[in-house]
């Protein structure tokens, strides 16, 4: 699979604390754990949502697929967090 083209042309959106990311392969929703668990539990998953594509849930590629768009969403959050427009060359 390249990951390249499953990445192009995809729309990002946020919701609250809540991150959709999607294009015409793929839906994903993003909420990190922190945000809906209590903290003993924070540690067992790395998100809530879920991704639909064309991929098996086990295989490589959807692994792969799910952990890049998992590094996106964190991504997305982290600029939310601390207002880091400049990471994109965007001020606010």
């Amino acid at each position: 699979m390249d990951l390249n083209q499953y990445l192009q042309q995809i729309r990002i959106d946020v919701v609250k604390k809540t991150i959709f990311i999607n294009s015409k392969l793929f839906e994903f929703v993003y909420t990190a754990p922190k945000d809906i668990l209590k903290p003993e539990f924070q540690a067992e998953y790395r998100y809530f949502g879920g991704l639909q594509c064309e991929f098996e849930v086990d295989s490589p590629d959807y692994k792969k697929l799910e952990n890049k768009l998992c590094s996106i969403a964190e991504g997305v959050l982290e600029v939310l967090k601390n207002k880091s427009w400049k990471l994109f060359g965007l001020s606010k």
